[in-house]
């Protein structure tokens, strides 16, 4: 082997690292209630970014954007809400100090596949995700089963590797104590929680079936597709939007 082969190999082993770091940390924001940085310090500084989840695209960054503010604000819900139901908790913390309480979620990433391009300036990745979180519902605290696929597009830039378009597809997304395929079965209201009830998440702009969820009478369903080598940035094989 070559030296240059052996350079070349070094660069590709760190820029996989890289990769398998970002999303490390992106899974990390989930859990540390950051969701509000994920788009300014783990996205790309392009205008084409995009999110796909079951039901469609956020496409664009101010559409993916509003989806991650939405969260935020829906954390900042939580926080209130939870603060005002059990002050004795808090003694003489402020909702900034106490902010994500009452939250878990982290989307646990495993079984990596990620391909760096033969040019170096883009990457492709697909993880399993098994995740078990809690919500605050009107019904209070509440866990759900989220079972299913994390897959992205990832572009080098000045500052480093950064995801261009995301896929969180779900198989299995069901209220734990319930079978996968069975609808979720809300709580009665608890006083002091009624407000949950009336947030809601900002639809996809692209609306669009990307994966159906686990029912009985699902069909043959294949996973997303696996990143294999490939030499430079083709649209047909991106996880991002695709053209009607």
């Amino acid at each position: 082997m070559s030296h240059i082969d052996a350079e070349k190999l070094v660069t590709i082993w760190e820029d996989r690292r890289a990769v398998q770091n970002l999303m490390g940390i992106f899974s990390g924001h989930y859990l540390l209630k950051k969701e509000k940085d994920i788009v300014s310090s783990l996205f790309s500084a392009r205008e084409d970014i995009c999110l796909g989840v079951n039901t469609g695209y956020y496409d664009g960054r101010a559409a993916v954007e509003g989806y991650y503010e939405a969260i935020h604000r829906k954390n900042l819900l939580t926080t209130e809400l939870i603060m005002a139901k059990y002050p004795g908790e808090f003694q003489s913390k402020t909702p900034e100090e106490a902010y994500g309480c009452g939250l878990l979620n982290y989307k646990p990433l495993d079984t990596p596949v990620v391909e760096i391009a033969g040019d170096s300036k883009t990457a492709r990745g697909i993880w399993t995700c098994r995740n078990s979180y809690s919500d605050l519902t009107a019904g209070g605290p509440v866990t759900f089963y989220e079972w299913g696929w994390v897959a992205a597009d990832f572009v080098k830039e000045d500052a480093g590797w950064k995801i261009w378009h995301l896929l969180i597809l779900n198989d299995v997304h069901v209220q734990a104590g319930l079978q996968y395929y069975e609808a979720d079965r809300p709580y009665p209201p608890v006083p002091g929680f009624e407000a949950m009830a009336e947030f809601r998440m900002p639809e996809p702009n692209v609306k669009v079936t990307l994966r159906a969820p686990y029912s009985p009478d699902r069909g043959p369903t294949p996973a997303p597709e696996v990143p294999a080598p490939y030499e430079t940035f083709d649209p047909a094989h991106s996880y991002g939007r695709k053209e009607a």
